[in-house]
């Protein structure tokens, strides 16, 4: 005989599995939205970094031999050089082998006078675990926002401060876009990432060139880096609404199934009532 206390445990699964659900719904709606606001400023981003770049090819064709001595611009020897890798990790739920995967790229690709800085406290356990070498470690941003520039700054200023220290000699930056592992290099700059002037007029800049050129090549690490980071985010939200939208077909496939269940064991049990009924004897 179906008893009561098997329709009252799938009632009490299908009410768990609609706050599930709800979850879910929630989650993806927050993750469409904030991948949305993050990609308008991930172009705001793109085109202060680019507007950077002309005031900066145009000083650098002032002064000859400077992309062999400008700290920002030398290329290090490669035997001896120590880079800096940072990690866009996450502490973001529902964002898959993100961690993992960058971590694991990262490892394949140092050496092991490399070092670490990293972004995410989750990702800094498993280096720290591993006994990776550690400039520095940043806390994520909340679950649902994106830092703004003047919030991810100390992450750039962090490594800037390195390399002038001469700790380091190159920094790349490792991040996702499109389900894949990135590694791009931030300093040096690279010859590609300041072209070649438009413009043959000289700029007029105060107080003197090397000034200026200190200037704009550090704003375009720091929105290089930035940048980078903000195509990283993007990706993480990609998979928090992929997976909060699977998450959530799956418990409205589970629940209907559960219902199911429900009725199919209601309509056995009034079926045994009824018969118990006709079975007792009548006055």
């Amino acid at each position: 005989m179906a008893s009561v206390n098997e329709i009252n445990s799938i009632r009490n699964r299908m009410e768990h599995i609609t706050t599930l659900e709800r979850q879910m719904t929630a989650t993806a709606a927050i993750s469409m939205t904030e991948r949305d606001r993050t990609e308008k400023i991930l172009d705001l981003a793109i085109h202060a970094y680019e507007s950077l770049r002309e005031p900066a090819a145009a000083v650098i064709r002032q002064l000859p031999g400077i992309r062999t001595t400008h700290f920002l611009l030398k290329e290090p020897d490669s035997a001896t050089a120590t880079t800096a890798y940072l990690l866009m990790g996450t502490d973001r739920v529902l964002c898959g082998t993100h961690n993992e995967d960058i971590l694991f790229e990262t490892v394949k690709a140092k050496h092991s006078q490399d070092k670490l800085l990293i972004i995410g406290s989750q990702i800094t356990d498993i280096a720290q675990s591993a006994h990776l070498p550690i400039i520095a470690s940043f806390p994520s941003t909340s679950p649902e926002k994106t830092m703004t520039f003047a919030e991810f700054s100390p992450v750039g200023t962090t490594i800037l401060a390195e390399h002038a220290k001469e700790d380091i000699q190159r920094a790349v930056v490792v991040f996702k876009q499109k389900d894949a592992v990135c590694m791009r290099q931030v300093i040096p700059i690279l010859p590609e990432d300041i072209p070649a002037p438009t413009s043959e007029l000289r700029p007029k800049v105060e107080p003197d060139d090397v000034m200026v050129l200190d200037w704009t090549l550090t704003y375009l690490v720091l929105y290089g880096i930035y940048k980078n980071f903000l195509t990283s985010s993007i990706q993480e939200f990609t998979a928090r609404l992929k997976t909060a939208s699977t998450a959530k077909i799956g418990a409205k496939q589970l629940n209907e199934e559960l219902d199911m269940q429900q009725n199919t064991l209601r309509r056995a049990r009034i079926t045994e009532q009824i018969i118990e009924l006709a079975d007792q004897p009548h006055p």
